[in-house]
């Protein structure tokens, strides 16, 4: 009985306004979904239209980002942190940065694949395995976080969040598609270019999910700045730079966000390698072979 009647206190305790965000960035994630695929298959090639409906749905999953963003914060200014809540969001999570952007990805790649007239069954299992693979490490860097969300600094998080990789893919088709038809970006053959390229940065994306590289934690560090008067400054500056530059500061922060992550990372890496070479030159069986 009392287990019964710790479950329906929980339940009667679950937040209203949190939990609503993070629906709203379900629907979002959703929604892109089903923008994206509104593309008839006979009209999968660059055209205006296609063009329309994936530029939607890359934005509906940056969107998402937003409500991700939000919901925490609301929570944690509401004190109405539940594990209801936690638990809905990284279902959200693998909705809008997982099957959302894969499946975004996977359509701006067979777009491609037909505007360049190299469509075959080889290469769409070839995309189609690239999205699963993103699918399954986003499933599984979520669930790695609710467990070891203690374990490790407040202003880190181990491996790539799922927002950033989801918002990794968004921002370079963005960017591709604003930029595909200018002259400067014709320097190269754009489409075989993003063609061979942006399916091993899909799988890049994934595999940086599941590793155990730190990226920096946004969120937290965000909130500990939020009181300082030139962070205010700087914060409403960048705004109006969003306002005025959305694709290229989207587009921008994204790479600067991964690259800090990741050479620090490789850094982090090689010496951890060079100080396992040091300690074994220094165990007795290589002292006497010497």
């Amino acid at each position: 009985m009392e287990s019964e009647k710790d479950t329906i206190q929980s339940a009667q305790k679950i937040p209203f306004l949190p939990n609503i965000l993070t629906l709203g960035g379900i629907m979002c994630g959703m929604t892109a979904i089903i923008k994206v695929a509104q593309v008839p298959p006979n009209t999968l090639k660059l055209s205006g239209e296609a063009i329309n409906f994936l530029t939607q749905g890359c934005w509906l999953i940056f969107a998402a980002m937003v409500f991700d963003v939000m919901d925490g914060k609301v929570a944690r200014a509401l004190d109405a942190v539940s594990a209801f809540g936690k638990e809905l969001d990284s279902l959200a999570d693998v909705i809008s940065f997982g099957v959302a952007p894969a499946f975004v990805a996977n359509r701006f790649l067979v777009m491609l694949l037909f505007a360049s007239e190299r469509e075959g069954v080889r290469n769409m299992l070839l995309l189609g395995g690239v999205s699963v693979v993103f699918v399954l490490c986003a499933a599984m860097r979520l669930a790695r976080y609710n467990v070891e969300t203690k374990k490790h600094p407040p202003q880190y998080m181990v491996g790539l969040p799922s927002p950033a990789a989801g918002g990794f893919i968004v921002a370079n088709i963005l960017f591709f598609v604003k930029y595909h038809e200018t002259s400067w970006f014709r320097i190269v053959p754009y489409v075989y270019f993003f063609q061979s390229i942006f399916p091993f940065a899909v799988l890049v994306a994934a595999l940086l999910m599941v590793s155990r590289i730190r990226f920096v934690h946004m969120g937290n560090i965000l909130t500990a700045r939020m009181k300082n008067f030139t962070f205010l400054v700087l914060s409403v500056f960048f705004i109006l730079v969003i306002i005025w530059k959305p694709v290229e500061v989207f587009f921008a922060a994204i790479w600067i966000y991964l690259l800090a992550g990741i050479i620090p990372g490789i850094r982090e890496y090689f010496r951890r390698l060079r100080t396992l070479q040091k300690k074994r030159s220094k165990t007795p069986e290589n002292t006497e072979n010497g």
